[in-house]
């Protein structure tokens, strides 16, 4: 839980409550806020499995995945290939068509001028 992106207060959150839930289930349980030294904390605990709450860049994009991986740690939480296809929504874009996934038509904004000088709202809805 918590961890390096943008989204670490709702990764707290969601951290918290799901080792309270699980803790409450009868499970030793250990907080782990992986801000640096990941793999060494880890080492530390030494757990049968992970419960990912990372939310994010770091958490949700395969990169955590890969540490758990070569750690050979079981966890919770798509693998590194899901994760990396899902959090580039481009690539996941191109996956729904191939697939023939309906999916809304896309606009891709490359930096915020874009959004800001040159594509109306309008046109994004």
């Amino acid at each position: 839980m918590g961890g390096k992106s943008r989204e670490r207060a709702i990764s707290i959150q969601s951290g918290k409550a799901c080792f309270n839930a699980i803790k409450k289930m009868g499970y030793k349980t250990y907080k782990l806020d992986p801000i640096n030294r990941i793999e060494k904390n880890i080492k530390k605990i030494n757990p049968d499995i992970i419960f990912n709450c990372l939310h994010g860049k770091y958490g949700e994009d395969g990169e955590v995945q890969k540490i758990l991986e070569k750690l050979k740690i079981p966890y919770t939480h798509s693998g590194v290939k899901s994760s990396q296809n899902a959090m580039d929504k481009i690539k996941s874009k191109k996956i729904f068509l191939k697939n023939k996934i309906k999916t809304p038509r896309k606009k891709v904004i490359k930096k915020k001028y874009d959004l800001d000088k040159k594509i109306s709202k309008k046109k994004l809805i």
